[in-house]
């Protein structure tokens, strides 16, 4: 016999979505029932939002990779403010038409267009970076969700269990039985009459695989064990071939015939 894992009576202290204290000392099982389905209904919520979150900063990735590509080679900001700096001597310290002097500033005014590009391009590139570094940070936050909804989900099976068969978390306990391939009918009983009376009768959970004949008992340590000696009884129970004298068997027949005549009149 192996004591059941005894982790849900921590499980509340342990999990970043749980109250911090020792559980079994201060809560019943309805009462740990309950903080154990809120809990998991917070995290199931939390979950929900970073997969929406994380949806979003995808969206607005793939909208920003866009544009910055749409983008091509360009100049840095630098390369383009010299430029714009040497045509503005060019036009003040010499003497042109006023055609060229034109051309200049349309040069000019597209220079500084370009500049304005290139800002934002860079913009949008550290807007990148940054988003990629808050999608990983929650990419980690979610696994631990995830994580911590599977605790949530395994404690709270257990705690139902518990509330089920009438015992404490930590009572639960899980015996192995194997059972005897030429009685695994009789302790089955015609369609699992036989051991959903067992698991009435000593408050357990029993699941038999037929085609190993183990059976697993759970429940609390006093009942598993009564649980089991009654399926030991059945098991060991001796079948015997009495050969009956043909005058007795004639009798009992007889007895049975008039039964079925009365019954029948």
């Amino acid at each position: 016999t192996s004591p059941a894992d005894s982790s849900v009576t921590s499980l509340l202290a342990a999990s970043p979505f749980c109250f911090r204290f020792d559980i079994d000392s201060i809560m019943s099982n309805p009462e740990l029932e309950a903080k154990l389905k809120h809990r998991l209904q917070e995290s199931l919520q939390t979950r929900d939002a970073q997969q929406n979150q994380m949806q979003a900063w995808q969206k607005d990735l793939k909208s920003l990779f866009q544009k910055v590509k749409s983008r091509g080679g360009r100049k840095s900001v630098a390369q383009l403010q010299q430029e714009i700096e040497t045509l503005e001597r060019e036009r003040t310290i010499q003497s042109m038409s006023l055609a060229s002097e034109r051309n200049i500033l349309k040069q000019i005014a597209q220079l500084q267009k370009q500049k304005q590009n290139v800002e934002e391009a860079s913009q949008q590139e550290e807007q990148i970076q940054t988003i990629k570094s808050q999608l990983d940070h929650m990419k980690e936050e979610h696994i631990k969700t995830k994580e911590s909804i599977q605790e949530l989900e395994s404690a709270l099976s257990k705690v139902k269990l518990a509330n089920s068969l009438d015992c404490a978390t930590t009572e639960l306990t899980t015996m192995e039985y194997s059972v005897p391939q030429d009685k695994l009918g009789l302790i089955i009983g015609k369609q699992g009459s036989q051991i959903q009376q067992f698991m009435t009768e000593y408050k357990v959970t029993i699941d038999v695989d037929k085609t190993t004949y183990q059976a697993k008992i759970t429940g609390s340590p006093t009942n598993v064990r009564q649980a089991r000696d009654a399926m030991d009884r059945i098991a060991k129970a001796v079948e015997e071939e009495i050969e009956l004298e043909s005058t007795l068997v004639s009798y009992l027949l007889s007895n049975v015939s008039e039964d079925l005549s009365q019954l029948k009149s």
